[in-house]
């Protein structure tokens, strides 16, 4: 499983916060998308936007586009991966939203 965050431009005071930021989100990602049974094994290729409460970093929404071509499993990305996700916390106050990312998963062999 491969998620791409798209850049942050925020109040982080180093690039390497960013950084951190960045690869602690990809990974809780994953790690989302691994313990669903209903995503762990699927082949993706799409653009999720989430949008984290800016008090708590709680995902309250979130978007699906791409080929994807099960509503299934968009519907289970978008409501059980998703939206309720926790954020270790909430974005800085001037992260644009909605974060965008690229998801791209092969199925295991």
């Amino acid at each position: 499983m491969i998620a791409v965050l798209a850049s942050i431009v925020s109040a982080f005071e180093t690039e390497e916060q960013e950084a951190s930021y960045n690869r602690w989100f990809r990974t809780k990602v994953e790690d989302a998308l691994r313990a669903n049974q209903k995503t762990r094994a699927a082949k993706l290729r799409l653009v999720v936007r989430i949008w984290p409460d800016p008090n708590t970093g709680r995902v309250t929404r979130a978007e699906v586009s791409g080929a994807v071509g099960d509503p299934a499993l968009e519907s289970a990305i978008k409501n059980e991966v998703m939206t309720g996700l926790q954020l270790r916390e909430a974005p800085p106050k001037d992260m644009p939203l909605p974060i965008i990312l690229r998801l791209t998963a092969q199925r295991p062999n």
